[in-house]
């Protein structure tokens, strides 16, 4: 199954592994804080050709949405995903190479997955759970609107749908 969406006028895209994309998977995955926020000490080349076809497997059984973050040029410049339980709530989580950031990339990523969320898939509530110490996500995600919530040594984000006219592409 292939998967693109994107919304005119945005720097990204978002669309579906394909294989060609394990080494800069791996490049910006060993970068140190995403490591960091994965809760491992490297990712293997061999990690990245296995995540993409788990990625690729979970979005045929749509269950989970491991996606690209791409921009114009259709270079990979992050990750974002998308697990959705039975309560049909969904837990989100992104990461965009150092090169990338400070561009808008994950605003601009975090809105087209939401929307794509509450539009196509009838999430009715997303959320992430990201450490104290993210200093960087927790401004993002606090510029997305999501409410923050204390749960031991992390912050919950979350957010209800509210994205009802998106205005983005899809083809799913």
């Amino acid at each position: 199954m292939n998967i693109i969406i994107e919304k005119n006028g945005f720097d990204v895209f978002l669309s579906n592994y394909i294989q060609s994309d394990y080494l800069e998977l791996y490049k910006i995955a060993n970068e140190e804080d995403i490591l960091k926020s994965m809760n491992r000490d490297s990712f293997s080349i061999d990690d990245a050709i296995k995540f993409i076809i788990y990625a690729r497997d979970m979005l045929e059984r749509e269950k989970e949405f491991h996606l690209a973050i791409r921009n114009k040029e259709n270079k990979l410049v992050g990750a974002i995903g998308l697990v959705i339980n039975n309560d049909r709530s969904a837990e989100i989580g992104l990461w965009i190479g150092k090169e990338y950031r400070r561009r808008g990339y994950a605003h601009e990523a975090i809105e087209l997955m939401l929307c794509f969320a509450f539009n196509k898939l009838n999430v009715n509530k997303v959320y992430a759970l990201i450490d104290k110490e993210n200093i960087a996500s927790i401004s993002l995600f606090e510029k997305e609107h999501f409410i923050k919530e204390e749960k031991d040594d992390k912050f919950v984000f979350y957010i209800e749908n509210n994205k009802d006219n998106c205005n983005i592409n899809i083809d799913f």
